[in-house]
């Protein structure tokens, strides 16, 4: 649009530049804007480029374009107008470039580190998996402090049980059976009591001792999660910026609709008083046609008709 302005004229991309020219004159020392009758050849056509620029912003904007910019009076504002909407601000492009310095410096940070490492980019980011996680080789028993099984598993544990199930047995040798089944209960509760907090132990060593992959896909995911989160808040930001556009178009718009509400309501009164100074006027047309007598009515000359 830009370029086909530009053909049109230099004076008419002037005019929706620097907006519309105004013919002035000097009053005392001062500059003011002349009166339309004191417009030269030379004011009035200057004065009609404005005009001109305004069509062909109307012509070429589509509907939903001619709405957000219907009630700018010059083609400065449009073209303001249609600038933000679609280029963004110079604060916002200011914003994008801040925002991209700092993404390319810690790029830049992060392949200065892998390289400190003699590690290679991107290659060395392998997907931690969950399922490395529950191998046997990280599990500790906390009973004797080997690895390779857990406290329930442990052999230790299982020589202490079968010893107080012996003990049990030579010293209650009637209720065995009921015996037998409460330890084998407390056994139970004890094993989930145990596998619980053995997961919750294995989850803080993984936190509290991080492999190296396993920071470097922390940090990737956490780079990408930021770069999504930017996208995301860059195209927020304008919608933002769009709505408020269209907000305050319509708030004008609500104006315009009271002026317009106020000049019906005062039409409406002054036809209803024009309506009921016509009934009146009407009903006492009537009253007098009626209270006139006849003309050969001589009542009022002492005439007693026989």
């Amino acid at each position: 649009m830009r370029i086909f302005l530009q053909v049109q004229g230099r004076e008419i991309w002037k005019c929706i530049v620097n907006g519309p020219y105004i013919p002035t004159k000097v009053v005392d020392g001062v500059k003011v804007k002349k009166e339309e009758e004191e417009f030269d050849r030379e004011d009035d056509r200057l004065y009609t480029l404005n005009l001109t620029a305004m069509n062909l912003l109307y012509n070429a904007l589509n509907g939903n374009e001619f709405n957000r910019i219907i009630n700018c009076a010059t083609t400065k504002e449009i073209w303001d107008n249609l600038e933000v909407t679609y280029e963004g601000t110079s604060d916002e492009d200011e914003e994008n470039e801040d925002k991209d310095e700092k993404v390319t410096m810690i790029t830049r940070k992060i392949q200065r580190f892998l390289k400190k490492n003699k590690t290679p980019p991107r290659k060395s980011f392998k997907k931690f998996s969950k399922k490395d996680s529950g191998k046997n080789d990280t599990l500790i028993c906390y009973k004797c402090n080997k690895s390779g099984h857990i406290k329930p598993d442990c052999s230790l544990l299982k020589k202490y049980r079968n010893k107080g199930k012996k003990v049990m047995k030579t010293t209650w040798d009637d209720d065995s059976s009921s015996s037998d089944s409460e330890a084998s209960n407390g056994e139970s509760a004890n094993l989930c009591l145990m596998a619980k907090n053995d997961i919750e132990v294995t989850n803080l060593d993984n936190i509290e001792n991080p492999s190296y992959e396993e920071l470097q896909n922390v940090l990737e995911e956490i780079y990408e999660e930021f770069e999504k989160l930017g996208i995301k808040y860059t195209a927020l930001k304008k919608k933002n910026f769009s709505l408020t556009n269209e907000i305050d178009i319509l708030r004008k718009e609500n104006i315009i609709l009271k002026d317009e509400n106020l000049e019906l309501n005062k039409k409406k009164t002054d036809l209803e008083n024009i309506v009921e100074n016509f009934t009146n006027g009407k009903r006492n047309f009537e009253n007098l046609l009626t209270s006139q007598r006849y003309v050969f009515d001589k009542a009022s000359l002492r005439y007693m008709p026989k």
